[in-house]
């Protein structure tokens, strides 16, 4: 609702099942914060190359993510050792 400007009704019946976004308010969803997680949803299930494609490229992004936030830690953990 906040992130389309439409009114909690109208979101309600789309969580529900009853209907869907129109196309300006799915865009907008793309555009928000959650966008990454509206397209996940929204390629789900799709066997076409390319959006295979785009999900070893989104989990290819994810796990380079956490590879250098796991050497930030050790590299934290390592100079705490050094240090004390």
């Amino acid at each position: 609702m906040a992130r389309t400007g439409c009114d909690i009704s109208t979101a309600e019946r789309w969580l529900g099942g009853h209907s869907s976004p129109s196309g300006e308010a799915l865009a907008q969803l793309l555009r928000s914060d959650i966008g990454d997680r509206v397209h996940d949803a929204l390629i789900e299930g799709v066997q076409a190359p390319w959006a295979k494609s785009v999900r070893s490229v989104r989990e290819i992004a994810r796990l380079r993510q956490q590879q250098n936030d796991t050497a930030r830690r050790l590299a934290a953990l390592e100079s705490n050792l050094r240090e004390g």
